[in-house]
């Protein structure tokens, strides 16, 4: 049976708004084919608690130093980059990452997933949005060009092993 590691992150702004997400997935791929492995990591501060449970899925709390040295703006937070390091949270290496405002309309169709898988690809994402004036704007003001940017709201990730991520973690952190 194919199983596949489904992935959402948040902070206690946007926990709402994420649960809402996560049971939208869930009541949409309630088939036992393919199995999800469903998580909801949780970005909290150290006294901070969550108290929820979505049956089906595994919450993680977080209490990460190392993400909150990350430089965050209104377009990027501490969650944003904790996506990136999910293997040192839960004991994965392929996951398919969802952002916590994103609404399903449909199953999630797996043969894309799984053609992913076959590549050497470790990660797996949607172009910038060339279709939207407003964000095409935006990113002339910042000088970036938009062949050079993705949309993180949907992520492919698949790392070969632990060492491989670790890696790439490095790669990541000293950019």
């Amino acid at each position: 049976m194919v199983s596949v590691n489904v992935v959402f992150t948040t902070d206690l702004n946007y926990l709402k708004i994420t649960v809402f997400a996560v049971k939208n997935f869930l009541l949409l791929n309630n088939s036992k084919t393919p199995h999800f492995n469903v998580y909801l990591l949780v970005l909290v501060n150290k006294h901070e608690k969550i108290e929820i449970e979505i049956k089906g899925v595994k919450i993680v709390s977080i209490t990460d130093d190392d993400i909150l040295k990350f430089k965050v703006s209104h377009h990027i937070s501490h969650t944003a980059y904790a996506r990136i390091f999910i293997p040192d949270y839960i004991d994965i290496l392929d996951y398919i990452y969802f952002d916590s405002d994103i609404i399903f309309r449909d199953k999630l169709k797996i043969s894309d997933w799984l053609d992913f898988i076959q590549t050497d690809c470790t990660i797996g994402a949607v172009f910038g949005e060339e279709n939207n004036y407003e964000y095409i704007e935006r990113m002339k003001n910042i000088d970036v060009s938009i062949k050079k940017i993705f949309n993180s709201g949907v992520l492919f990730v698949k790392h070969c092993d632990f060492v491989a991520y670790k890696r790439f973690k490095n790669q990541i952190t000293e950019i």
